[in-house]
């Protein structure tokens, strides 16, 4: 997998998420913890991260340092936070603030976007 770009000056980079998803699902990490991500762009203000998760697989509770937006690209995960579980399948978003503690459960294999905006 590549390193993640970094964005600068006026330059527009594009992503296959269908080729990074599919080479994170090939990776060893997926093969032993049933989830893989990448980070696909950086930048003092963002992050941009793709991340596969298999059913029934969870991502600990965590925060994030920054305002998130999670987009689901394909399947479907349950977010859970302040004891409220909501299901987000192909297409949903879910947007919370920075510290939000939160965590992830794959309901179905999936495939999901981060964008995290820091403050400056």
């Amino acid at each position: 997998m590549s390193m993640p770009i970094e964005i600068s000056g006026s330059a527009a980079e594009t992503f296959d998420l269908k080729a990074v998803a599919a080479a994170l699902r090939a990776s060893p990490e997926y093969a032993n913890n049933g989830r893989s991500a990448q980070t696909l762009a950086k930048a003092p203000e963002m992050n941009v991260l793709l991340t596969v998760i298999n059913e029934g697989v969870s991502l600990d509770e965590h925060e994030a340092p920054g305002s998130v937006t999670l987009t689901v690209i394909e399947g479907k995960i349950v977010f859970i936070s302040a004891g409220a579980e909501h299901d987000v399948e192909t297409g949903g978003s879910v947007v919370f603030a920075p510290g939000v503690p939160h965590s992830v459960r794959g309901a179905e294999a999936a495939t999901f976007l981060l964008v995290i905006a820091r403050p400056r």
